[in-house]
C-alpha cells in the first residue's frame, strides 16, 4: 500500500493580495510560508519518502525545500511534474479576485464547477484539471509499503482530493480550498481505490 502526502504549498504574496494565483503565476513564498512549510517538515521529520513529486513552480519548490530540511532520511528521488500544476485561469491569471466577481463564470469557478467554461478567457475547464491530476495518480507505483510526498496548489489539489473522496464533479468545491501549507493524506493498494487518512491539517499553522 502506497500513502500518498499532499501538501498545498505555503502562502504567497499573490494570496495576500487575493489575486488568481495560478499555472501562469510564479511568485514566491513569504517568510511566514517558509517558516509554515518547516514546521510541518518537523512534523513528519521522521517519515521515509520513497520519492518527492512537485510542480514546477517557485512556490512548491521552495515549500518543498523547507520541509525535506526538517526530514531525518535522505531523499533519493525528486521528480517535478507539470501535471501538478495550479489551474490554468488563462487571462484571469496574476488578476484580482475581486475584479472578476460579476462575470458570469466567476460563480461557476467557485460554486458549480460542471458548468464552469473558462474558454472565453483562454482558461482550463476542471474536468482538464482532474485528467491530469488523475493521470498523475495512476502513473505512481502501488506495490509495497512506501511513502510518497505530493507538493502541490489550492484548486488542483483541493478538487483532485475531492474527487477521490466522492467521484461527482459537481462536488468538488463544497469543502472550500485547502490551506496554505497543509497537509492531506490518502492511502491506496492499487491507484484506483483511496482512502482519505487526514484531510486539511493545519495544527502546525497555529
Amino acid at each position: 500500500m502506497a500513502t500518498l502526502y499532499f501538501v498545498r504549498h505555503g502562502v504567497t504574496e499573490n494570496n495576500r493580495q487575493q489575486l488568481f494565483n495560478g499555472s501562469r503565476s510564479n511568485p514566491g513564498l513569504m517568510p511566514e510560508g517558509i517558516q509554515q512549510a518547516k514546521r510541518l517538515g518537523a512534523y513528519l521529520e521522521e517519515i521515509d519518502f520513497a520519492s518527492i513529486y512537485v510542480s514546477p513552480t517557485q512556490r512548491t519548490i521552495k515549500t518543498m525545500q523547507a520541509i525535506l530540511s526538517e526530514n531525518q532520511h535522505s531523499q533519493l528521488e525528486i521528480i517535478i511534474s507539470d501535471d501538478l500544476k495550479e489551474m490554468d485561469f488563462g487571462d484571469w491569471d496574476g488578476t484580482a479576485i475581486e475584479a472578476q466577481k460579476d462575470h458570469d463564470q466567476f460563480d461557476h469557478l467557485m460554486h458549480q464547477p460542471e458548468l464552469y467554461d473558462p474558454s472565453g478567457f483562454a482558461g482550463e475547464s476542471y474536468q482538464e484539471l482532474l485528467d491530469r491530476g488523475l493521470g498523475f495518480l495512476q502513473s505512481l507505483d502501488y506495490q509495497g509499503d512506501k511513502n510518497y510526498l505530493i507538493v502541490g496548489h489550492g484548486v488542483m489539489l483541493s478538487s483532485l482530493l475531492a474527487f477521490l473522496r466522492e467521484q461527482d464533479l459537481r462536488k468538488i468545491r463544497q469543502k472550500g480550498l485547502l490551506k496554505n501549507t497543509s497537509l492531506s493524506i490518502f492511502s491506496s493498494e492499487d491507484g484506483e481505490a483511496f482512502q482519505q487518512e487526514v484531510w486539511n491539517y493545519s495544527k502546525h499553522l497555529e
